[in-house]
């Protein structure tokens, strides 16, 4: 009679011990990474730069993200849209620059530009460039102007060409479309900072 209550006893702490390590293995395996995600404070609109101040960082599961999406670094980036408070911040929903708006000086112009002759495949979208207009009698340069979006486009074999969407203010434009006809361009590239 006691060795059958003791089997009995060493059985209901090896399953005891069985459940208490099954929940263990379970908790360490099934434990979910959390990510950071930017999270606003206040509603902001459309092309507001985000701050420090607009915005906590709070901490989600990684099974409801794919973490490309998400906005590590937001700080001194542009709203793409209206959001409203509390709305988490994904990498679609914002911008570096405010690139997309214009101001009331600046123009957007494509130009084309051999990118063998002048080393244009090292420009990226976002360098700041001289635009180099070299005409029968004169060189104009255009200075520090952003790009905004490149193409390629390659003719044959022996010719590669790519055209830049710049933007610049209106003396640029108004310079570049005066001498279009004449002109070769060429993109000196600047030292990235």
């Amino acid at each position: 009679m006691f060795k059958s209550r003791l089997i009995k006893i060493l059985v209901l702490v090896i399953i005891l011990l069985f459940f208490v390590f099954l929940e263990y293995h379970l908790k360490i395996n099934h434990e979910e990474t959390l990510l950071p995600v930017p999270k606003l404070l206040s509603d902001m609109k459309e092309g507001a730069m985000i701050t420090s101040k607009d915005y906590e960082i709070v901490y989600m599961p990684e099974t409801l993200f794919n973490e490309s999406t998400l906005a590590n670094t937001c700080n001194g980036y542009y709203l793409k849209q209206s959001l409203p408070k509390e709305t988490l911040l994904l990498s679609t929903m914002i911008q570096k620059e405010d690139e997309q708006r214009l101001k009331a000086t600046e123009r957007l112009i494509t130009v084309k530009c051999s990118i063998v002759e002048s080393n244009a495949w090292l420009a990226e979208p976002m360098d700041y460039v001289d635009l180099i207009l070299v005409l029968p009698d004169e060189i104009i340069t255009l200075e520090d102007v952003m790009i905004v979006y490149r193409f390629s486009e390659t003719l044959d074999q022996q010719e590669s060409f790519s055209y830049y969407t710049l933007k610049v203010d209106e003396k640029q434009a108004y310079l570049y479309y005066k001498n279009l006809k004449n002109c070769t361009n060429y993109i000196s590239i600047k030292q990235k900072s």
